[in-house]
């Protein structure tokens, strides 16, 4: 390790010295400033209940990441998907506090997609942050959920990079629209749901921390989310593999743009 820089992180090394009219004078040691990347805290899974049920999510059984749960400051990411025969209000409970990246979006083909997608940032003390996040139920009995949460560190909580790209169709394998931002090193998050009667996990040739899910039941569902470390240019995820590809099962993908700090 480079003398003044910290093991395991990316970080800036700084010298100094005086310069007067005799010359310059020796450098002082190194030190370093560790730069404040955005960085996985952990991401989980979760089934909701077939029925008008609110139930919690808990956030301090986070796994893959450098901690267990959130801390101030964190954003947590939450994508929620149900296949359905019709419309369904599904959401994130408004007392939460959570701000949708776009409405709801209904798809409605043969087989249809409720998706939900939005994020919050941690509040700092004397608030602490959240232990749990409250969702309804799927609001049918034949319509299977799945739920996906990634929570990070690191992100500028002003607000979004630039505005969000979503898209719905058929096909049953979400198409992520193209994004570019204008911050070095903006976290792209990019979440898609698929609807179908035999759904199987989402897979991505392009995104890394991809995390998924599905429900299966009378009308299935698969979730994902998975992130890119943008540097120039415009961004297009591939197209998800696996979910059930086919021409009557809907699908939808939200794509969005975080700041570093």
């Amino acid at each position: 390790v480079q003398s003044g820089l910290t093991s395991g992180t990316l970080g800036v090394l700084v010298q100094e010295r005086a310069v007067n009219a005799i010359g310059p004078g020796p450098w002082s040691p190194s030190a370093s400033i560790d730069m404040k990347m955005p960085t996985l805290v952990g991401s989980k899974t979760y089934s909701p209940t077939r029925n008008s049920t609110d139930q919690a999510i808990s956030l301090t059984d986070l796994t893959g990441g450098i901690a267990s749960a959130p801390a101030a400051g964190d954003v947590v990411i939450i994508a929620y998907g149900t296949g359905a025969g019709a419309n369904r209000a599904i959401t994130v409970l408004a007392g939460d506090g959570y701000t949708a990246f776009v409405a709801k979006i209904y798809a409605n083909f043969t087989e249809d997609l409720n998706f939900y997608t939005g994020y919050k940032f941690m509040p700092a003390a004397p608030t602490a942050p959240d232990t749990a996040v409250n969702i309804t139920g799927t609001l049918n009995s034949a319509d299977a959920g799945a739920v996906v949460i990634e929570v990070w560190r690191y992100l500028d909580p002003a607000g979004l990079d630039v505005a969000v790209v979503s898209q719905s169709g058929s096909g049953g394998q979400p198409t992520p629209g193209a994004i570019t931002p204008v911050t070095p090193h903006a976290l792209i998050a990019v979440m898609g749901g698929g609807a179908g009667v035999t759904c199987v996990d989402f897979t991505s040739a392009d995104l890394a921390n991809f995390k998924v899910f599905t429900g299966n039941g009378t009308h299935d569902v698969a979730v994902g989310i998975g992130t890119k470390d943008w540097t120039s240019g415009a961004f297009q995820a591939a197209q998800f593999g696996g979910g059930e590809a086919g021409a009557g099962n809907a699908r939808a993908s939200v794509v969005a743009a975080f700041k570093p700090y």
